[in-house]
């Protein structure tokens, strides 16, 4: 590791059509979602990178390793996801982080591109006083969570159900059982449907983010916006 004790892991998948964003692909096309997905995770990898923190792609499948790095770079740090199931992929990344060296450690995806610096930065400053932090999206999930070394439990992964409005609920139940302290970031939105779209170009006009990968790529095709 760096002479950082801080990292943030960001969680990419192969962007191939029909398997990423697939509630975007019923109301986009398939290539369509897999392309906004590409900017997606450019944008995110691109909001993390300012930060100033080491950071680690950790990919899925574990064998498209070559192909993630063709397309974000070969001089990223990249890990495979390991794991049956996403709760186990995002244990096993963290267990990795901690055995590494690194001692505050946040995790993001990348259905949140517009997620604001400040964030991240808060939830590393959070992690000087608590075991851990999170995000909650609006969709009933997370868009950021995050742990001290001290802090960190697997519990919050385990027997979470994945993909539904519980999410947020049950991984709160868990850190309450381990008797962590948790520290609250705003909520922020995950973009999952057309509608989540629509949102995020309005909210982001006249913000930075009016130059992202994402919203330049919207402005080329605004028949993917129309009602």
């Amino acid at each position: 590791m760096s002479g950082d004790d801080r990292c943030v892991m960001v969680f990419v998948k192969r962007p191939v059509p029909g398997e990423v964003k697939t509630r975007l692909s019923i109301e986009l096309g398939t290539e369509e979602a897999a392309d906004l997905y590409r900017c997606f995770v450019e944008d995110a990898l691109a909001i993390v990178d300012g930060i100033g923190v080491p950071v680690i792609v950790c990919v899925h499948p574990p064998g498209s390793m070559d192909d993630i790095a063709a397309w974000l770079g070969k001089d990223r740090v990249y890990r495979p996801q390991q794991g049956d199931d996403l709760g186990a992929r995002m244990a096993d990344a963290f267990r990795t982080a901690f055995d590494e060296g690194y001692e505050r450690v946040v995790l993001v995806g990348s259905d949140s591109p517009d997620l604001e610096q400040a964030l991240v930065r808060e939830a590393f400053d959070a992690l000087d006083g608590y075991d851990s932090v999170i995000g909650p999206a609006q969709d009933g999930g997370y868009y950021l969570i995050g742990f001290s070394h001290k802090g960190f439990t697997a519990d919050v992964f385990v027997d979470i159900p994945w993909s539904t409005f519980e999410v947020l609920g049950c991984t709160l139940d868990a850190l309450a059982q381990a008797r962590r302290t948790l520290h609250f970031l705003p909520p922020w939105g995950d973009v999952d449907t057309i509608a989540d779209v629509r949102a995020l170009v309005r909210r982001n006009r006249h913000t930075s983010f009016s130059s992202s990968r994402t919203m330049k790529y919207l402005d080329e095709r605004p028949d993917l916006l129309s009602e």
